[in-house]
């Protein structure tokens, strides 16, 4: 990826002591091909950065990024500044953040994810136990999986997240027919690097 950027410019301001105003503005992102060139476009992606000191280990944050000139994805709250365990107190939001920016690095895995995700979520505690809370939501995504034979819609239903379990309730996933997949369980994702699940699919008259 860092063959295909290019950065139009970077500004730096500030509106009272110790505050710092970081603006990265439209930095053009695609993913090259095994000879170099650039197969597929990511986007102009700007980064807006708030930042200013609050006490002891203690820092504001408010990072927006813009995708094409649109807000996807905002992080604000207390920053804990320990280097060996830094931690966040604050919220996490995507809104209509667009799945298609993934086909830079899936188009050779067979599939592809198009729409977008919403989502809400409070964030609290060290990054070695971070706990979040809120809400998981499709917004009219389809994933192309020729691999598989077939597209599948996921369903627009929000899903909710606590203590950083995602839970399923009846989640519809639909293919060809009228007739969805169901799915229920949950995804615990409170150990990042090994997360656990309990999942129960079922279908009746599932048309691929």
């Amino acid at each position: 990826v860092a063959a295909g950027i290019h950065q139009r410019g970077i500004a730096v301001d500030g509106h009272g002591p110790g505050e710092v105003d970081l603006h990265i503005g439209a930095v053009h992102i695609g993913a090259p091909d095994l000879n170099g060139h650039i197969a597929v476009i990511v986007g102009d992606e700007a980064l807006e950065v708030v930042y200013f000191p609050k006490g002891k280990n203690t820092h504001y944050l408010d990072v927006i990024l813009n995708h094409n000139n649109e807000e996807v994805a905002h992080i604000n709250g207390d920053y804990m500044d320990d280097e060996n365990d830094p931690g966040l107190h604050g919220k996490i939001s995507l809104t209509k953040f667009p799945l298609d920016i993934t086909h830079a690095f899936t188009k050779d895995a067979g599939m592809a994810f198009n729409g977008y995700i919403n989502s809400e979520l409070n964030a609290d505690g060290r990054f070695s136990a971070l706990t979040t809370d809120g809400f998981l939501q499709f917004d009219s995504v389809y994933i192309n999986a020729p691999v598989f034979g077939t597209d599948l819609h996921l369903s627009d239903k929000k899903v909710n997240i606590k203590d950083n379990r995602i839970t399923f309730n009846s989640f519809d996933i639909f293919a060809k027919g009228d007739n969805p997949f169901k799915l229920n369980g949950h995804v615990d994702l409170s150990n990042l690097t090994d997360p656990t699940f309990n999942l129960r699919m079922n279908a009746s008259d599932y048309e691929l």
